[in-house]
């Protein structure tokens, strides 16, 4: 999950770019439409049982409440680089075939309040994304999807910048029961630049 405000990033980017500071209720009035999508999705995809193997594995690596520390490296996207801090909280949603999580952060690097919805599309065998931010151009989209590479989440997704359409990635790795960390950053190729990491720290349970 980039991020400052511009899509083109997971949760720096929807704060880089940010050109104004709405309120979370765009993201509030999308819900109504994407609580719709993904049920449809979801009925469509998930025949086997309402909460499917998929499901499951992104419910025991990431259900629970986190604390969050996020670090952008200095590039052309972030030339000061920066920072961030706040609260992650991931819950079980449509009766158990999706996974949103609600965040909120703020920092050098601007406030970024942030949804994102995953649930699992079994004719494409992938994960399909959900996101929407207080960034103006990101009330609400699709994100791409997500596979697991062996231990590691991966979303990828496309955007455009400056007129030209570039490749993005969320690399959610190290996962453990207490902790796990997010690189969101382009890829060029097999290359990947991270630009923005995120830690994620467990705070309480699971619920």
């Amino acid at each position: 999950m980039i991020s400052q405000t511009n899509p083109s990033y997971r949760r720096a980017s929807d704060a880089h770019f940010v050109r104004t500071r709405r309120s979370v209720s765009a993201c509030q009035i999308v819900l109504i439409f994407l609580s719709s999508l993904v049920h449809a999705q979801c009925y469509a995809s998930a025949a086997e049982s309402t909460t499917g193997p998929a499901m499951k594995h992104l419910f025991q690596a990431f259900v629970g409440n986190w604390r969050v520390e996020e670090t952008f490296t200095q590039s052309e996207f972030f030339p000061k680089g920066g920072s961030r801090t706040g609260s992650a909280h991931f819950t079980i949603g449509t009766g158990g075939t999706s996974l949103i999580e609600d965040y909120h952060s703020n920092g050098s690097a601007g406030k970024l309040d942030f949804l994102m919805v995953v649930w699992w599309d079994s004719e494409i065998q992938r994960y399909r994304v959900f996101t929407c931010s207080n960034d103006s151009q990101n009330a609400g989209k699709l994100r791409g999807t997500a596979h697991w590479e062996r231990s590691a989440f991966v979303n990828d997704y496309e955007d455009v910048v400056n007129g030209k359409a570039k490749k993005f990635q969320d690399r959610f790795s190290e996962l453990t029961s207490q902790s796990f960390t997010l690189v969101a950053g382009i890829k060029t190729g097999k290359r990947f630049e991270g630009q923005i990491t995120t830690t994620y720290k467990r705070n309480g349970n699971r619920s």
